[in-house]
């Protein structure tokens, strides 16, 4: 069932006879893009990160500097004694690892909301191998798989994720083939009909390519 806050994925087919290509745009959920935004704030705002930099920025510019002036000065801190060392390093590990938590946070949010807004996926097929690819604009995340190795297409079960895994979230995929023991899923977001199209034109594909 289409939803009205939900651009639903295009697809475009190129049919070279031993040789194929299918590009599927990202569904692209306008309401959530604003939800995102916001709650990326509040998450900010909640752990203390949008806190500390507004307390920065008021301190830095915001207070005149004559009522700087008539602060009092902080204790001095003897930085050779070993419980101000040990606080240092606590505060410096801590630092670092609150840091390297917030950069890998922002960096999925950054590609989430990126490959909703620009993401498509990429499906090349000839006779020696089906390359499947997420790109945001030039860059993403690809694998090829020997057709000879290659079991099964078919419509892929409920539950299975993915070819990309984690690297570039998406929704379920629709396809899937087996792989030297694994479950490759792909195609992800589209209909069943599409699916089935799809499915038909990579297995003509494959069919021309090896009778040629």
């Amino acid at each position: 069932m289409k939803k009205f806050w939900v651009i639903p994925p295009k697809i475009e087919t190129q049919d070279f006879g031993e040789f194929s290509k299918i590009s599927i745009t990202s569904v692209k959920p306008i309401l959530a893009f604003g939800f995102w935004a916001v709650w990326f704030v509040m998450w900010l705002w909640m752990t203390g990160s949008l806190g500390a930099i507004t307390m920065m920025v008021y301190m830095l510019f915001l207070i005149p500097s004559s009522a700087a002036s008539e602060m009092p000065a902080p204790p001095a801190l003897d930085v050779n004694s070993p419980a101000s060392q040990a606080a240092i390093v606590i505060l410096i590990i801590a630092y670092v690892f609150f840091l390297a938590v917030l950069l890998k946070f922002f960096f999925r949010f950054v590609v989430s909301v990126m490959w909703h807004a620009v993401g498509k996926e990429v499906i090349e097929v000839n006779g020696l191998e089906i390359k499947l690819a997420k790109k945001i604009g030039n860059v993403g995340f690809e694998k090829s798989y020997f057709v000879k190795e290659i079991r099964s297409l078919r419509f892929a079960p409920k539950g299975l994720k993915s070819f990309s895994g984690k690297i570039i979230s998406s929704g379920a995929p629709k396809i899937a083939f087996d792989h030297n023991l694994h479950e490759i899923g792909f195609a992800s977001d589209i209909e069943t009909s599409e699916a089935k199209e799809i499915i038909s034109l990579i297995n003509k594909t494959l069919q021309t390519a090896n009778i040629e």
